[in-house]
């Protein structure tokens, strides 16, 4: 059986999506006291993390800043 081995700014871009992951289960369990906006920024930002790790994992470029980077934006570029 072949082992997967990440590249290791991968893991860390998934380690960093599975703690916004923890948090917004977490925040999720909490009932009546649930905070949605604090579960709903978090599921974003885990979505985020995920996709820069799979361009990471795939030497695709990517900046910081969402807006000017293609390689973030919904549909085709150009």
């Amino acid at each position: 059986m072949a082992r997967c081995i990440m590249k290791p700014m991968t893991t860390e871009w998934v380690a960093k999506a599975e703690g916004d992951f923890a948090t917004m289960d977490c925040e999720a369990r909490a009932g009546k006291s649930a905070n949605y906006d604090a579960i709903c920024f978090h599921a974003q930002q885990c979505a985020e993390k995920y996709i820069k790790a799979r361009l990471c994992e795939s030497d695709v470029a990517f900046g910081k800043d969402p807006q000017s980077d293609r390689a973030t934006r919904a549909g085709p570029p150009g």
